[in-house]
């Protein structure tokens, strides 16, 4: 008996040795690993638009009002830093040596943002004013903010005929 037991233990220990050396040959497939170095660049976005791109009051009389002219600006950055808005115009409306003054040149408006809206005085002037200030959630723009403006003009009874031009400025700044 002594024989058989000795023949099973040696018999068992080969069945092991063989499977282990199968198991090994078909359970561990050969590997090797790459590391890789992975880059993408963001392009900057930082851009406003506006429609129209110019203010025509037509003709109007001396004494009146005219009428309410729009414009649209839209807003749009990646750069994670705050941005503001500025309108201001070249000089005030001049015809030869006749000038509409800037007092009567006015603007208002809104913003669809979170930002902070300053009314100011309501007149233009060639120094540029800051009306807009965009919030924190507006650093990075997913859509673009948009701005809506209105202005007109009160022309002086005593206002010499002509035709006025000037030149509005509105100014998107990163800080």
């Amino acid at each position: 008996m002594k024989g058989v037991k000795e023949i099973f233990l040696f018999g068992t220990l080969l069945l092991f040795i063989i499977l282990f050396f199968v198991y090994i040959e078909t359970g561990y497939a050969a590997q090797d690993i790459a590391n890789m170095s992975t880059s993408v660049s963001v392009n900057s976005v930082f851009s406003m638009g506006v429609s129209p791109p110019s203010l025509d009051f037509s003709s109007v009389d001396p004494g009146t009002t005219t009428a309410i002219k729009d414009i649209d600006v839209w807003c749009s950055t990646n750069g994670n830093v705050a941005w503001t808005l500025q309108v201001s115009d070249t000089a005030e409306l001049t015809s030869g040596a006749y000038t509409v003054p800037n007092e009567n040149f006015h603007w208002w408006g809104w913003s669809n943002g979170s930002g902070t809206w300053y009314a100011g005085t309501g007149a233009l002037s060639t120094t540029p004013f800051t009306f807009y200030e965009c919030g924190l959630d507006e650093y990075i723009t997913a859509a673009p903010v948009e701005v809506h403006l209105s202005f007109n003009i009160e022309v002086p009874a005593t206002q010499a005929a002509g035709a006025y031009t000037s030149t509005l400025i509105i100014t998107m700044i990163e800080q």
